[in-house]
């Protein structure tokens, strides 16, 4: 971990959060290319609800690592663009990073509410089922409801987590 990631971390930690920002902003004017510095304050932006700005780091850090790291970044990016009113960016996003790794639920749970909420009823409910036994119990009756819901005939009309 580089220093200034570990200087970032302890302001964090300390309840500064902007301060991490700052600190994370000026290492980047140094290192520009600085991915593990990209991928936190991403994290950290997105954490505090600048989606825009969460977006715009994580998108220039998603393309400068190999694949195999990225899965954490797009489904990251997902959530900011669906914050943001972007469903389109959100499930492309979450797509990347299901390519990535399969069985990451966060993106695969977005995916499906998505999905639901768009109408692609079909979709949705495989990636609903697909979800069950690997998530928590609270969000097991969430996802079964929605399972009944669409296989009922209806649809999520806009209504989320």
């Amino acid at each position: 971990m580089t220093n200034p990631m570990m200087r970032a971390k302890q302001r964090r930690d300390d309840g500064d959060p902007g301060g991490a920002i700052v600190i994370l902003r000026t290492a980047l004017e140094q290192t520009p290319a600085n991915v593990e510095v990209q991928v936190y304050l991403g994290a950290l932006l997105a954490e505090r609800g600048d989606h825009a700005g969460a977006a715009a780091v994580l998108e220039r850090a998603v393309r400068s690592i190999p694949d195999a790291k990225q899965a954490r970044i797009h489904s990251v990016l997902a959530t900011s663009y669906d914050a943001l009113g972007r469903a389109d960016d959100a499930i492309a996003a979450c797509r990347s990073a299901l390519a990535c790794r399969s069985d990451l639920v966060p993106p695969s749970l977005l995916l499906a509410t998505l999905l639901a909420v768009r109408g692609e009823v079909d979709e949705a409910l495989r990636l609903y089922r697909g979800l069950l036994g690997r998530i928590t119990s609270e969000e097991q009756a969430l996802v079964e409801l929605g399972i009944a819901n669409l296989e009922r005939g209806g649809q999520l009309d806009g209504e989320r987590r």
